[in-house]
């Protein structure tokens, strides 16, 4: 278990050593990878092939079942207008 006082390790401290437009260039980029593997086990484990199904296990991974029912209704809603 790590705990508050943990020495940082080298890649830590590089990080802080960045200027914030950096780190924030990083976080971003980790944000935008996170989301494309996500978007990949959607398309692996999907219950139908189609794009709204990935789209509603994508919203499931990324943001939990009450999103995604919330997402379903409103999808199901477009389309019956």
């Amino acid at each position: 278990m790590l705990s508050d006082t943990a020495v940082p390790s080298s890649y830590d401290t590089q990080i802080a050593q960045l200027a914030p437009s950096d780190r924030f260039l990083r976080a971003l980029a980790l944000s935008a990878c996170i989301r494309s593997l996500a978007w990949q086990g959607a398309r692996l484990n999907s219950e139908t092939p189609d794009t709204a199904g990935v789209v509603l296990r994508f919203v499931r991974q990324l943001y939990g079942d009450d999103v995604a029912l919330m997402w379903q209704r409103r999808t199901d809603a477009r389309q019956r207008e």
